[in-house]
């Protein structure tokens, strides 16, 4: 595959053009990737499964070992993030302006996101030291980790720090930890079902988690 075709193909599959890059930013990418994108978008380096868009490393693994530079990578996510097709939800879903944010606020937070998916997305030193490090913290079986990895891209949940608009907004709503477990375990409403992806032990860790921790 030639570099060109290699390209179009990630911008098919990302389902956007290129919107340029933004300034610098001193935000957390990969903090906010989870919160914002790790639900709907699987990354192994930020430990997300998400299957209802489309899996980054699948994505830019062929671009990658093309020998494209990350700067092109992070342009193309940085375009998928401001002009998205459904799925997807636009910027003022994703980032809303309120409570002092400011478009600035929100340019900044997407390029960081798009730096961050660059650095990582199939990245065998990267993905290799994220799952050391989950290993050696116990990240992986922390329910707010798997909920933040999993979740919070498409609901709210103010103890997780996230405000996905995907799902319904956890803080609103009180369903009994049984009917939680079932909907995490079967999925449904456009949820995906996480039996097999993750472990009943953390099915019910999460659960419980986001019962004892919604409204907070």
């Amino acid at each position: 595959m030639t570099r060109a075709v290699a390209l179009l193909a990630v911008l098919a599959l990302a389902g956007c053009g290129t919107g340029g890059l933004a300034e610098e930013s001193a935000s957390d990418g990969g903090t906010l990737f989870k919160q914002k994108c790790g639900g709907c978008h699987e990354l192994a380096a930020a430990g997300t499964k998400g299957n209802i868009g489309p899996s980054l490393d699948a994505a830019f693994g062929a671009p990658r070992d093309e020998g494209f530079e990350e700067s092109t990578i992070e342009e193309v996510v940085l375009g998928q993030m401001r002009y998205p097709i459904r799925p997807m939800p636009p910027p003022d879903e994703l980032f809303p302006l309120k409570g002092g944010y400011t478009e600035a606020d929100r340019d900044a937070d997407m390029s960081a996101i798009a730096k961050y998916v660059a650095s990582v997305a199939a990245d065998e030193r990267a993905i290799a030291e994220a799952k050391s490090q989950a290993g050696g913290g116990g990240g992986a079986n922390d329910p707010k980790t798997i909920f933040t990895g999993n979740c919070g891209g498409c609901h709210t949940l103010a103890a997780a720090g996230t405000s996905g608009t995907v799902g319904p907004n956890l803080d609103a709503i009180s369903p009994p930890l049984a009917r939680v477990v079932e909907q995490i375990h079967k999925g449904g409403g456009g949820m995906p079902p996480f039996e097999g992806t993750l472990t009943e032990a953390q099915i019910t860790a999460l659960a419980k988690w986001v019962v004892a921790n919604r409204g907070k």
